[in-house]
């Protein structure tokens, strides 16, 4: 029935992964600053993947306490995107973001990093291609 086929496209197209790059930039965003670079570097290009697994391998290769510390000056991070920016094909996107960090002092004031990251479509799906 066209009920039926309605329903079905509609579930297609919302479980199919990260249609806007701007969920692409966050669920890429979220993980990276969780330490989970094997998440993160599934929404990369192969070249960017291929980066990101040369300075995951370092950081595994750190002290174990240095490791600790990194990891847990990651925990009270969170992303914001700011402004997307598209090309004249629709292919590739700047995304600016801030990163709110709690101030160490005064945990009522966030410091905010802002930064900017870029995604190319490939294969209809948007890849986080570099990080500035």
């Amino acid at each position: 029935s066209i009920c039926f086929i309605s329903i079905s496209l509609l579930a297609a197209v919302s479980c199919s992964p990260n249609n806007k790059p701007e969920e692409t930039a966050d669920s890429f965003l979220k993980a990276y600053l969780a330490t989970d670079y094997k998440q993160a570097i599934s929404y990369c290009t192969p070249q960017l993947s291929k980066y990101l697994m040369e300075s995951v391998k370092e950081l595994e290769n750190l002290d174990p306490e240095l490791k600790a510390k990194i990891i847990e000056s990651t925990t009270d991070l969170s992303t914001k995107i700011n402004s997307l920016e598209k090309n004249d094909k629709g292919d590739s996107v700047k995304i600016n973001y801030s990163i709110l960090k709690t101030n160490p002092v005064d945990s009522t004031i966030k410091v905010e990093i802002k930064n900017h990251l870029y995604l190319v479509k490939e294969n209809k799906i948007w890849k986080v291609a570099s990080l500035n």
